[in-house]
């Protein structure tokens, strides 16, 4: 855990199950919030820096399923346009 004083029971289960090889699904952007909670922590002065890279190798070890981010729904107007904004609305003849 980054912040020994906030583990739960439930957190240490699961990092149990991490350690005996489970594998954990997490959104696409776990990466991203990881690296960010980390980066806060240590700005804080709650950890080193040498224990956030501590942190992170001890995560690199752990099997992780990062799932793909979905594909937003693009309308064809917009994906058709050069500069991906909805062309101008023509006007109409009288």
């Amino acid at each position: 855990m980054v912040c020994e004083d906030e583990t739960t029971p439930a957190s240490e289960e699961m990092l149990e199950w991490a350690i005996e090889g489970s594998e954990l699904h997490v959104p696409a952007l776990w990466t991203w919030e990881i690296l960010n909670v980390v980066a806060v922590t240590v700005k804080r002065g709650r950890i080193t820096g040498d224990r956030a890279r501590e942190f992170l190798a001890q995560l690199a070890t752990l099997n992780f399923r990062i799932a793909s981010p979905p594909l937003p729904k693009v309308s064809k107007s917009w994906a058709d346009s050069p500069t991906g904004r909805h062309p101008p609305a023509r006007p109409t003849s009288p």
